[in-house]
Parts: C-alpha cells; sequence; structure tokens
C-alpha cells in the first residue's frame, strides 16, 4: 500500500461537488422545461429535447456517482490509515477534512482552532500517516 495522497482526496472531494452541481443544475433544467412544455398543446415537437435532457442528467449522474466510489475507496484506504494517529486533534482535522469533506475554514470553526493550529495539526497528522505508511 502506497502513501495517502491528500492532494488527491481533496481534488476528488471538489471534482465529486462540481459534478454533483452540474447534475442538479441538469435536473432543474429538466423540470423547469418539462413544467412548460406540458403546457404546449399536444402534437407539437419530436421529443428529442426531452430525449436529449434525460441522456444528459443520466450521464452527470453516472459521472457524479463514479467520482464518488472512487473518493470512497481513498476515503476507506485514509481511513484504515488512521490508525497511527495518536493525538485525538489530529483524528479530528483529519476527519473533518478529508472524511467529512470539510474546508480548511470549516474545519477549524467547528473545532475552535486558529487557523495556523489547524494547519500545523493537519501537517502534522499528514506527516504521521505517510510516515507509518512507509515503515
Amino acid at each position: 500500500m502506497g502513501m495517502i495522497d491528500f492532494d488527491a482526496i481533496e481534488e476528488k472531494q471538489n471534482e465529486a461537488r462540481r459534478k454533483w452541481k452540474a447534475w442538479q443544475s441538469l435536473r432543474e433544467r429538466a423540470t423547469d422545461t418539462s413544467v412548460h412544455l406540458s403546457d404546449m398543446p399536444r402534437g407539437g415537437g419530436d421529443g428529442k429535447a426531452q430525449e436529449k435532457a434525460v441522456v444528459e442528467m443520466t450521464d452527470a449522474e453516472s459521472s457524479y456517482l463514479q467520482a464518488m466510489a472512487e473518493l470512497s475507496d481513498m476515503r476507506k484506504e485514509l481511513e484504515t490509515a488512521m490508525g497511527c494517529l495518536t493525538k485525538w486533534q489530529h483524528r479530528d482535522v483529519i476527519t473533518k477534512r478529508y472524511l467529512e469533506g470539510k474546508t480548511v475554514t470549516q474545519t477549524m470553526m467547528e473545532i475552535g482552532y486558529e487557523w495556523s493550529q489547524t494547519q500545523r495539526f493537519l501537517n502534522e497528522a499528514r506527516r504521521a500517516i505517510n510516515g507509518a505508511k512507509m515503515e
């Protein structure tokens, strides 16, 4: 098992957020479109717009679910690796930041530490995890 790539976890979290927003946006557009189309007289149009919207939504949902599955695998590996952490502060910041997907600012505010202290705990925890994985 290699080292934990914390940057990759963060990138995957951001990717999953972007894909979720894209999927939700398509769903909202499709809902708006279907409401407007339902008011139109019957027999008009060939149904291609709805068909295209369904395909786009299905693709977006699939892409989002794939990103979440990959993120889940990364998080499971991190959870296993966290067994080496002895300080509860390290466990808290890693859990909030990488397992719950919080930003550093959200982590800092929830735990009640200063920015620099939060960053220090994150850096120490990442070094401890990857140092233990190298042994």
